[in-house]
Order: structure tokens, then C-alpha cells, then sequence
């Protein structure tokens, strides 16, 4: 997916996507080594407020943002069954294979939509300062 104001983290997703993959395809001659890809949906973590998305659907609206403790349990548990790629939730899943079916117009004016401000309609909680406060926390289900 790219999206306006975010070219460059895109790019970068597209490139770590396509380096892990290439990479397991190498790895795959060294039995026990493995490169798992963690695929996570939109996550409730700092990053939300550094890219200036705490207004946007995607985060505020649309009620699929995760909790990053799942996300690493998630990470976590697929690089212990050895897995190449892994989603984080059923939701990260389901997008990325609407997104891999979908034309790219379509891919383009979904990530407007989803990635376009609110304008105070709504707006996500912001999220822990100290990201280790949340060791201790039961994650959101």
C-alpha cells in the first residue's frame, strides 16, 4: 500500500518485504535458521503520534488498531514455528490479501480514504510515553 505524506516509510516496507523474502529463499539452505517476517496491522504504538496519524481512520476509526504486546507475542510465537511470514492479527491477514487482489486504483484510494485526517471528528488515544508500562498490562482483546 502507499499513501500520501508516508513515501518514504512505504518504500521502506516494500523494500523489507522483498529483502525478507529473498532472504528466506537463501536461508532455506541452512536447516535452523530462520527469517520471520512479522506483518502487523496499525499498532498503538509512538509511532502513531511521530507520524502525525492520531486523526486518520485508519488509527482513530476504524476500531482495528492493535496492542504492540500482541504484536511481538504474535512476531514472537511464528519465529518459534519457524514461519516466513506472520500477521499479527486476522485483520493484518485479510487486508493484505484484499490489498494483493485489488487493482491498484483501488489500493491507491483506499489508502487516501484510510489514511486521510479526520479534522477532529476523532482522534486515538495517545499512546504510553514508556513503552515498558505496558509489560505489565494485559492486552486489549
Amino acid at each position: 500500500m502507499a499513501s500520501h505524506g508516508q513515501n518514504v516509510y512505504h518504500a521502506t516496507k516494500h523494500y523489507l518485504r522483498a529483502f525478507s523474502e529473498a532472504l528466506s529463499l537463501e536461508l532455506r539452505a541452512y536447516p535452523g535458521i530462520v527469517n520471520t517476517q512479522l506483518l502487523p496491522g496499525p499498532t498503538h504504538t509512538q509511532f502513531i503520534t511521530r507520524a502525525h496519524a492520531e486523526e486518520t481512520f485508519m488509527m482513530a476509526a476504524s476500531g482495528a488498531v492493535e496492542d504492540p504486546k500482541a504484536v511481538a507475542l504474535a512476531g514472537y510465537n511464528g519465529l518459534c514455528q519457524g514461519k516466513r511470514m506472520v500477521f499479527s492479527s486476522w485483520n493484518s491477514a485479510f487486508t493484505s490479501l484484499a490489498m494483493q487482489l485489488a487493482p491498484r486504483s483501488v489500493q491507491l484510494t483506499i489508502a487516501s480514504i484510510t489514511n486521510a485526517p479526520l479534522r477532529g471528528w476523532a482522534r486515538i488515544k495517545e499512546p504510553e510515553k514508556d513503552q515498558n508500562a505496558r509489560l505489565t498490562q494485559e492486552p486489549d482483546r
